[in-house]
């Protein structure tokens, strides 16, 4: 699971702002914890985005949020999920098995004698059959759905956590004075 802290300073300064307004201060600090929020899951998104070759949408499925209150004054952002399909990798048939391109860095890779078909609940998977030996199969059956890496293994280099941790002090230090300003302007 991947998280990521709030720098307490911004918040505190809220307070000082707001130290006439206690009840206006926890608003603020709530809205900007919580626009904080929504920019750490675009910016985990295009990062992930930057190393694997996946949809966007595939990428938000396995984020989870915890938004502040005015009570409870965190947010939470985690990252949890099982291996992703192969099928998310745009996997195409070819004469020798499928091709996928799993790294933007990278090109495309064939896995040979894999294929494409529709699983038990409907999904369309990628399949590998079973093989005794190098070059010889055990028979038609078993067959193995083949997953690519996790949403979590990007986000869990030191360098992409580094990057969305100083994107989240930007955003959360951004929208903390936004929001003590409107504040100000409304009392």
């Amino acid at each position: 699971m991947v998280t990521w802290t709030v720098n307490q300073a911004h918040l505190d300064r809220v307070q000082q702002m707001l130290a006439h307004a206690p009840d206006a201060a926890k608003t603020a600090s709530m809205r900007a914890i919580n626009k904080t929020l929504t920019g750490i899951i675009t910016d985990a998104t295009k990062e992930v985005r930057n190393v694997y070759n996946i949809k966007a949408s595939r990428v938000r499925k396995n984020f989870q949020t915890v938004r502040a209150t005015k009570e409870r004054l965190i947010g939470k952002f985690a990252s949890k999920g099982d291996p992703i399909s192969l099928m998310q990798f745009g996997a195409k048939r070819n004469a020798s098995g499928v091709s996928v391109k799993i790294l933007k860095s990278a090109g495309r890779k064939t896995i040979k004698s894999a294929f494409i078909a529709t699983g038990r609940h409907g999904n369309v998977l990628v399949f590998h059959r079973v093989w005794r030996t190098q070059t010889q199969m055990v028979g038609r059956m078993p067959i193995w759905a083949m997953t690519g890496p996790r949403i979590e293994d990007a986000l869990a280099k030191p360098a992409v956590q580094a990057r969305l941790q100083s994107k989240a002090d930007d955003r959360l230090r951004t929208n903390c004075e936004h929001e003590a300003d409107y504040m100000l302007s409304q009392l």
